[in-house]
């Protein structure tokens, strides 16, 4: 959130359990929620879909250690349309996280597949996915 704020980036709060990011997007209306997903993903992949089917413009990125999401046990149609995903090794390139929040809002209502950042280039990255 620091090295977001040095870029200028609006971060209004941060949250380490799902009350609590349940409360911060109640109270204070987000543009784009990073959800860092780790083992226990079911609840806030719930949290991100239910707020999403609420306000079809809030912008969803998610952090992730692994590309292949079957080791997570996510299939495609668990993410979100128009979320971004980033690789967490890729986030030592601040750059990398501000460019997938700034492309999360835009293509929130798109109604197309999530997209992969990868590299530092705005292109998705390739990588492998759940069938």
């Amino acid at each position: 959130a620091d090295a977001l704020r040095l870029h200028n980036v609006h971060v209004i709060g941060g949250a380490h359990d799902l009350p609590t990011a349940e409360n911060m997007v109640r109270n204070l209306n987000p543009d784009v929620i990073v959800v860092d997903i780790h083992h226990d993903h079911r609840d806030f992949l719930a949290f991100t879909k239910e707020h999403r089917a609420l306000r079809p413009h809030l912008g969803l990125v998610y952090l992730f250690s692994c590309p292949d999401l079957r080791l997570y046990g996510i299939q495609e149609k668990d993410i979100p349309y128009g979320s971004q995903l980033v690789l967490r090794e890729l986030v030592t390139d601040i750059n990398v996280l501000k460019e997938a929040i700034s492309r999360a809002r835009e293509k929130a209502d798109s109604g197309k597949e999530f997209e992969w950042f990868g590299s530092h280039s705005n292109s998705p990255h390739h990588a492998m996915v759940s069938m």
